[in-house]
């Protein structure tokens, strides 16, 4: 996966979180009807600056995420799918250096395609916008569907 970075005011200060990238996993299971039920789980650090006035400072974010979604796939050939989700996202920053330790809980939005490659595995790419303002900012995801 790879986190975008975001800008957000901090107290005084304002962080900017650079790109970078982390690695996830998602457990699901298919409801029937092109719906499904899916949670994950996300580990992701990225650089951080402060300003402060004239002063700037970096340190490193340390992100976990977890969700609980709601997905619907539409299955546009045989062998390709376009999928849309919305769920809700618990996250846990870790900032040390600005003595950040928080927890955030948010809606999350994704849309992606899977592409299967046989009966049993699936390549999948999302786009994820998470409600939650900190310097992780969105993702973007790409990885293997196993099906069982």
């Amino acid at each position: 996966m790879a986190i975008l970075g975001d800008t957000v005011n901090h107290e005084e200060a304002v962080l900017d979180g650079n790109k970078d990238y982390g690695y996830g996993i998602d457990l699901g299971y298919r409801l029937g009807s092109g719906f499904a039920v899916e949670y994950d789980f996300s580990y992701s650090s990225n650089t951080v600056t402060e300003t402060r006035g004239n002063s700037v400072e970096e340190a490193t974010g340390k992100y976990y995420t977890s969700a609980l979604d709601l997905v619907y796939t539409y299955e546009v050939s045989e062998n390709v799918g376009l999928f849309g989700k919305v769920g809700y996202e618990y996250e846990w920053e870790k900032i040390d250096a600005y003595h950040i330790d928080g927890r955030n809980n948010d809606f999350v939005f994704g849309a992606g395609v899977e592409i299967a490659m046989n009966e049993t595995y699936k390549f999948v790419a999302e786009y994820e916008h998470s409600l939650i303002k900190g310097p992780r900012g969105d993702g973007i995801l790409a990885g293997v569907m196993i099906n069982f």
